[in-house]
């Protein structure tokens, strides 16, 4: 069973913290549930109706407070008793981008808490009616919510958050041009000894790769790329750079791990921190201190790390693998309580089927982030469940088979592939393919366009997934939403990883001894017959080098190891001073 609190607690204190939106208090909530009595069930009803009622009353006041301030905005300019699509697109183009990225991370919050709620109130039920079954009140309550405007009015915000995002020209991240690395200036003396240092590692990484067997190297996880722990760049690259990739995958490495966050502006960087204070060049920087997600692409550039480099883009680093080798993958950590980092990475894959094939796998702590990603990617790329809105949340169950049905065209208008000549009356138009790329604006007065619709034969190029994983620690968890599993009792996986709407493909486990016995090996391998299986550890308390991976991956057939890398890692091969090279 998924832990539905501790992501919620998550989203609380990620995406939704700092703002004033209702959540629903989902742990609260399930205290009647349990309760013994006769008025049980009289309670749960009032306390449910009571939080579906200000999840409503929220949403509206928050709704309608956005679009009053689009409007007032752009009083002067918009046409009179224009569509709400008009009348965006001028927004964005009176108040400049800057405050247009304020309004679309205000959209975002709003339609993650709408989302959020929805789920907790339909949970809800599910759990009283499990504990209650001759009681069930899914008949009386489930109408009310799917009738409510916290659910139905998910696939109108969701299709403002397309047009404004359209409108703010969010176009290829790849294409917003080449950043030349900043130079830091030394001693000749000192640069001198940094370059041979790295000259130093670089031969011993090429050095370890050529000693692996081949038949093993694919199972390898250069956890962060090719990096130093201790945070230092004068030997290796800094951790979830560019450098730090390109150097493992061009030395022989097949997989690297990295960390994803979400800028203000909505680009995926390269992240593992909240923020880059201890990264950052300058760490007293007021800029260093402030979540990623709180700044803008533009801010990240200004705030040069320990390198001299600004973190990267994701696409970037996809397309260096795409341009080094068929076997350069990135496995991508998605933080608890980011769904809106995993929705965008969605769109980033629906958009550049071509980049998929370099990402291996997808992971997080955070089970109902993975399991709402899979329900997008499934729903953006095939060519039935994504004709409609994404924003789309009621699925029909045939036995095992699930239909997606398309949501309401908010904005006025039909899917685009039932649209006539004279729906460009009817406001703003936007195609459901794609995840609503491609548009154009009522009364034929004015016109975006956006990337083209990709052909029909290029839908199946799209269908092929990266597995999708759960990450499980072994230790008293630190944050709500992550699971404890010991490698002695791999039993509650199953349910974590069962969804009606598709399944996640494996899990990514912690570290622990007894992996190393004849028992834990046993476990390993049972489990590994079922899904697919990674192992990760703490660098300096678990041990990371070549003896421990191969017994993973050839006792326990495990699929990913991580590994720091450290200079021990491999018996025999020592780094070796350049002046004997």
């Amino acid at each position: 069973m998924v832990n539905f609190g501790g992501h919620l607690k998550a989203v609380r204190e990620g995406e939704s913290k700092g703002t004033d939106l209702y959540i629903v208090p989902y742990n609260d909530l399930k205290e009647p549930v349990f309760a013994q009595g006769t008025d049980s069930r009289a309670v749960f009803d009032t306390c449910w109706r009571g939080a579906l009622a200000l999840s409503n009353a929220d949403f509206t006041a928050a709704v309608e407070a956005l679009f009053t301030s689009i409007f007032e905005a752009d009083a002067d300019a918009a046409p009179r008793g224009a569509p709400l699509g008009t009348a965006m697109k001028v927004y964005v183009d009176v108040v400049g981008p800057d405050e247009g990225q304020d309004t679309l991370q205000r959209m975002v919050q709003i339609h993650t808490a709408a989302l959020t709620n929805s789920e907790a109130l339909r949970k809800l039920v599910k759990k009283h009616d499990k504990y209650h079954p001759t009681q069930k009140l899914s008949v009386s309550l489930l109408p009310k919510l799917y009738a409510s405007v916290v659910f139905s009015g998910q696939g109108m915000v969701e299709e403002a958050i397309a047009a404004m995002r359209a409108f703010l020209n969010d176009e290829d991240e790849g294409d917003r041009g080449t950043f030349l690395p900043m130079k830091r200036m030394d001693s000749e003396t000192a640069h001198n000894k940094v370059v041979e240092s790295r000259v130093e590692e670089l031969d011993w990484l090429k050095r370890v790769v050529a000693s692996i067997p081949e038949t093993l190297i694919h199972n390898l996880v250069a956890h962060r790329g090719f990096h130093h722990v201790k945070d230092r760049n004068d030997k290796r690259p800094l951790e979830n750079s560019l450098a730090a990739y390109e150097t493992a995958w061009t030395s022989g490495i097949h997989l690297c791990e990295c960390d994803i966050a979400i800028t203000r502006d909505e680009k995926l960087v390269l992240a593992h921190d909240a923020d880059f204070k201890r990264l950052a060049l300058d760490s007293k920087s007021p800029t260093s201190g402030i979540n990623v997600s709180d700044l803008t692409f533009r801010e990240l550039i200004s705030m040069p790390l320990t390198s001299g480099n600004r973190p990267p883009l994701l696409i970037d680093v996809l397309r260096s693998a795409h341009a080094i080798s068929n076997n350069a993958k990135l496995i991508i950590e998605i933080k608890p309580g980011n769904s809106a980092a995993a929705s965008a990475l969605s769109r980033l894959l629906l958009r550049h089927p071509d980049l998929t094939r370099c990402v291996a796998m997808i992971m997080s702590f955070d089970a109902v982030t993975m399991h709402r990603l899979r329900t997008e990617l499934t729903a953006g790329s095939h060519p039935l469940l994504g004709s409609g809105s994404t924003s789309s949340r009621m699925n029909l169950s045939f036995g095992s088979q699930h239909c997606r049905f398309a949501s309401f065209d908010h904005f006025g208008t039909l899917p685009n592939h039932h649209r006539t000549h004279s729906d460009q009356q009817l406001g703003l138009s936007l195609s459901q393919n794609n995840l609503g790329v491609g548009m154009s604006l009522s009364q034929n007065t004015l016109e975006v366009p956006l990337v083209p619709q990709e052909p029909p034969q290029q839908i199946e190029h799209i269908l092929s997934f990266p597995p999708l994983m759960l990450l499980t620690v072994a230790q008293k968890p630190k944050r709500p939403c992550e699971m404890k599993v010991g490698v002695h009792d791999l039993s509650p996986i199953d349910s974590w990883l069962s969804n009606p709407n598709g399944c996640l493909d494996g899990v990514y486990l912690q570290f622990q001894r007894d992996m190393m016995t004849p028992e834990g090996s046993r476990s390993l391998r049972e489990l590994s017959e079922r899904v697919d299986v990674g192992v990760w550890g703490f660098a300096g308390l678990d041990p990371d080098d070549f003896d421990t991976f191969h017994w993973l991956v050839k006792d326990c057939n495990v699929k990913f190891v991580n590994t720091d890398l450290p200079n021990n890692f491999r018996k025999g091969v020592i780094v070796r001073s350049s002046t004997s090279l």
